[in-house]
Order: C-alpha cells, then sequence, then structure tokens
C-alpha cells in the first residue's frame, strides 16, 4: 500500500511540475523577447512566371530566392493537382546560411488537362515561416 501511494504522489508532481513550465513556443513570448528573432525569412520565386502555361511534357523550371535577417533553415517545394489534389512534386532542402537558392525542375506528366499548384515554403531556425502559392495552366 505504501508502494502504491508512494508512486501515485510522485506521478502527481510529476505531472504537476511539466504542467507548469512555461511554453516557450508561444508567439506572444517571441514579441516580447527582443532576443528571439521574429522576422519572416523573404521568398521570391524567380520561376516560373505567374500565369505561365504548360504542356504535357514541358520542363517546369522552379527557381527561388530566400534570404533571412539570421538563417533560412529549410525550404519545400511542392507541385499539386487541383482536381484531385494530388502531390506531383516534392522537394525538401536543408540550409544554414543568410540566403539560400532552390533551383530544380519538375517534367510535366499528367494524364489529363490540369491546373497546378505550385507552392515554395521556407522557415528559419526560430521557425519563422513564409510561403508563396503560384497556379498553373497544363494543356493536353
Amino acid at each position: 500500500m505504501k508502494n502504491t501511494t508512494f508512486l501515485l504522489l510522485a506521478l502527481l508532481m510529476l505531472s504537476l511540475g511539466t504542467a507548469c513550465k512555461k511554453d516557450n513556443n508561444n508567439d506572444d513570448d517571441k514579441k516580447d523577447d527582443p532576443q528571439v528573432d521574429t522576422e519572416k525569412p523573404t521568398l521570391n520565386l524567380v520561376q516560373p512566371i505567374e500565369g505561365a502555361t504548360f504542356e504535357n511534357g514541358d520542363t517546369m523550371h522552379i527557381h527561388a530566392v530566400i534570404t533571412d535577417n539570421e538563417t533560412v533553415h529549410d525550404v519545400a517545394v511542392a507541385i499539386t493537382r487541383t482536381n484531385d489534389d494530388s502531390e506531383i512534386f516534392h522537394a525538401h532542402y536543408h540550409f544554414d546560411a543568410a540566403s539560400a537558392e532552390v533551383d530544380t525542375f519538375y517534367i510535366i506528366s499528367v494524364p489529363i488537362h490540369s491546373d497546378l499548384i505550385l507552392r515554395v515554403e521556407a522557415s528559419d531556425h526560430s521557425e519563422n515561416d513564409t510561403a508563396i502559392s503560384r497556379g498553373y495552366h497544363i494543356m493536353m
């Protein structure tokens, strides 16, 4: 009985101790602390240009330039077909620099006349995120 009581008391104290810890991921806390980076990376999607149209078999060149006041951490590139929300291309890049470039391509291969969404997301080491999405039309 003493062992069970001691175990329950220990678990109670452990749960109370973890419940009282301050959440360091709170965005409001970041704004109040001048030492914490709250600036989002800057993302410039250079290619493909807004409104470009492609045909099946074309190469879509993807060129993005990302800068940050501290360091760019992650960049993700995804292409999704809008008619069925299927992701047809995905690439992930890791950086540790104040600026980064992504230069990749996708050879368009869709079975039907489609609209695509290209989304580029970037984050820094302080988990500040930014993203750009653009739509493109694929003709058969």
